[in-house]
């Protein structure tokens, strides 16, 4: 700081701190930084907040498009379309298995 102020004099004492960047941030201009309004959407609270109100966005979404009123009856809608895929990949492996055995049967018999 020192052997840029000999480089460019400036003719205000240098700012005194401990680290900190906002002290040094209007440095060379005579305006106070304003660090709430540029930095207000990056603060963890605001963050915390933000994220909170888009996953409850997001629920509210999906009990809408899904036509529900509880977030327990998506689930309880989720598990069941599980239950069917699983019992539909069941029964083509069935069929699958039977049309395999049909035709060992017909080559069997010509």
């Amino acid at each position: 700081m020192k052997v840029f102020n000999i480089l460019f004099p400036y003719d205000k004492p240098l700012p005194r701190g401990k680290g900190d960047e906002l002290s040094l941030a209007n440095f060379y201009n005579d305006q106070k930084p304003k660090p709430d309004d540029e930095l207000k959407d990056c603060h963890p609270d605001k963050l915390r907040e933000n994220v909170a109100a888009e996953a409850g966005n997001a629920i509210t979404e999906a009990l809408a498009a899904n036509r529900v009123e509880d977030i327990n009856d998506l689930l309880h809608l989720q598990q069941q379309m599980t239950a069917l895929q699983t019992a539909n990949h069941m029964a083509m492996v069935t069929i699958e298995q039977k049309d395999e055995l049909i035709a060992q049967l017909k080559a069997e018999y010509q």
